[in-house]
């Protein structure tokens, strides 16, 4: 499928105007048909004035057409289809008056079929160009027995011969007309597009690009916003306006539409996919407010919302740009899409960010604080007795440098988030961390890890010590245990964490899953199971088998 637009680029003189192509090869071959049978000496093969009149009246009237596309496009296809059934007058004229007994003079005809057909294509569609090649096959086997009936010598070896290349390019233009695929354009790469408030603005400064516009302006209204924004660049002015919710100006369910208000005349885009020529310009109310001459009005369809856009200062307009138009809306409410789900995208992973910092805080830094209010509580009531703690105060302070420690390590994870991912020991990490834990809580903490390493991904490892740190502080504040056991085994080639304490336990029938501990066996897509008795509460983590984090 050809992109037709590039942003930035001017369009060539026949560039995406078929219009032109048409007018243009139209006159190039009424000028060499005329010129052959002027300088040919067995032509016109039937002399006659009528043959020479409609000859010079055809040319004449391709030159009037040629002018045409060039400056007018609501005469253009006003008269498409008139010059159409008049080229095709032409195509069986020149074979009447050329054709002869002797045959030396070649018919024109293979030239103004192809063209005939490739201007149904490019005007209309497949079905058109099918119709006209039926309608041409029929008209030239007609012609010629016309010519058979008038004393002429048919060869009609010859005959079925050139009705066989003539529906040979008939098919392959058909199925060349079939096959094309619609106009389309660049995706936009827009810069901040991620922001739902600077899209709109680019978006428009994108379409007047792709359509080589000197001037836009562009309303959008979001499914979530009551109001609509209006943005205009170019020649309408750069501007930014919200239009209040109960301002008739906003959108209006019109068609597209090639306007010339100065004519008051459109061209307007059926839901069929046809154009139909209207005596009067519809436009969105907003509009107004602009000065505008002629130039394409254009409908916003977009999964976050509505919104129509105006493209004016269009070099050379015809039909074909309503179609560029259309792509180019389509694209902009796209983008325009693209711009509001990359925003909410960005808001859920904020919101996933700070639940994240506030759970590891919640597990790491609050549970650290409420330990060394423990450690400090005990050491008052030995001062109080007048002992002096200094080892359990060395005590207090080196678990206070491990927790800053950590601290900084869970710092150096943000901000390094992009970092290759490591594997670390799980087995190592918890043997390290648990002496620490129970001088902070006063308790027993052992591990038991009789399967060896156990090898993992960094951030797996840190929800495991997280895991850990929380069920503890919820075995000693909660439970009121002095003992804590962690056990680090393997079931069927899955690691499984389970942190058993002797304490209170859950109140009878109340078995609860820890919020925070919850959350990160979700994060590791690990299973979680929590039963409690008293004297015997187990908190059992089975993690994926392999590296997934």
């Amino acid at each position: 499928m050809p992109v037709i637009s590039q942003p930035g680029n001017r369009r060539a003189l026949l560039s995406h105007r078929s219009n032109r192509v048409i007018a243009v090869a139209r006159a190039a071959l009424a000028a060499m048909f005329a010129l052959w049978v002027w300088i040919a000496p067995d032509q016109p093969a039937w002399p006659s004035p009528i043959g020479y009149g409609l000859l010079s009246a055809y040319l004449g009237f391709s030159v009037f057409l040629l002018r045409a596309a060039w400056s007018d496009w609501w005469l253009d296809f006003t008269l498409s289809r008139p010059a159409f059934l008049l080229d095709c007058a032409a195509f069986l004229s020149a074979i009447l008056f050329t054709q002869n007994a002797e045959g030396e003079f070649f018919s024109p005809y293979f030239g103004f079929f192809a063209f005939l057909m490739l201007a149904a294509v490019l005007r209309w569609s497949w079905l058109a160009a099918l119709a006209a090649a039926v309608a041409l096959c029929l008209g030239f086997i007609l012609i010629t027995w016309l010519l058979d009936l008038g004393g002429l010598a048919v060869e009609y070896q010859k005959l079925i011969r050139r009705a066989s290349y003539m529906a040979a390019v008939s098919l392959m233009v058909v199925w060349l007309a079939v096959r094309r695929g619609g106009v389309v354009v660049d995706v936009a790469d827009l810069p901040d597009a991620g922001s739902a408030e600077l899209a709109p603005g680019n978006a428009l400064h994108w379409a007047m690009a792709s359509a080589s516009a000197s001037g836009g302006a562009l309303v959008w209204q979001s499914d979530e916003e009551p109001w609509a924004v209006l943005h205009s660049a170019g020649i309408l002015g750069n501007g930014h306006e919200l239009l209040p919710p109960d301002d008739e100006r906003l959108l209006a369910p019109l068609p597209p539409a090639l306007f010339d208000l100065t004519r008051q005349r459109a061209l307007e885009w059926r839901e069929s996919g046809q154009l139909r020529a209207s005596g009067a310009v519809r436009l969105p109310a907003w509009a107004t407010r602009f000065r505008l001459s002629e130039g394409l009005c254009l409908p916003i369809r977009g999964a976050e919302g509505d919104g129509a856009l105006v493209l004016v200062g269009i070099p050379g307009l015809s039909q074909d740009d309503l179609a560029l138009g259309q792509a180019i809306a389509a694209e902009t409410g796209r983008m325009l899409d693209r711009a509001k789900a990359l925003q909410d995208a960005r808001a859920a992973a904020a919101a996933r960010i700070r639940t994240d910092l506030a759970r590891d805080l919640h597990d790491s830094v609050a549970q650290s604080l409420a330990g060394t209010g423990f450690r400090l509580a005990a050491l008052r009531k030995q001062v109080a007795g007048g002992e002096v703690p200094l080892a359990a105060i060395d005590a207090l302070a080196a678990n206070l440098r491990d927790e800053q420690l950590q601290l900084r390590q869970m710092i150096d994870s943000l901000r390094q988030a992009d970092a290759p991912r490591s594997q670390v020991d799980l087995v190592a990490a918890l043997a390290g961390m648990l002496p620490g834990l129970g001088e902070q809580w006063g308790i027993s903490a052992r591990l038991e890890a009789g399967s060896g390493p156990c090898p993992m991904a960094a951030a797996r490892q840190f929800h495991c010590l997280q895991i850990t740190r929380e069920a503890v502080a919820n075995a000693v504040r909660h439970g009121q245990a002095n003992a804590v056991t962690v056990r680090l085994s393997e079931t069927g080639g899955k690691p499984v964490l389970e942190i058993a304490d002797n304490g209170l336990g859950f109140p009878a029938g109340q078995v609860l899953q820890p919020r925070s501990i919850a959350e990160r066996a979700a994060a590791m897509q690990a299973q979680l199971e929590v039963r409690s008795n008293p004297g015997d509460t187990v908190v059992t983590v089975t993690l994926p088998a392999g590296d997934r984090l």
